[in-house]
């Protein structure tokens, strides 16, 4: 296995692993904001706020293709 596909395999996995941990965090978040009463629907999410996440995300890959620099 060349450098270019482990680099793609790492990659992949931890983005794996980041996306599972920030959906844990965020159904642990809605849970403790709603309390003990269960609800069968999705919290709701402000678009102001997943346009953050996404500058923040675009953010970190830019950081991470200048590691190669």
């Amino acid at each position: 296995m060349n450098w270019k596909s482990k680099a793609l395999l790492i990659g992949a996995a931890g983005g794996l692993v980041a996306g599972l941990a920030a959906a844990a965090l965020f159904i642990r978040s809605a849970e403790e904001d709603r309390g003990k009463a269960p609800r069968l629907v999705a919290p709701n999410v402000q678009t102001s706020d997943l346009i953050k996440v996404l500058v923040a995300a675009v953010g970190v890959v830019r950081m991470a293709a200048g590691l190669g620099k």
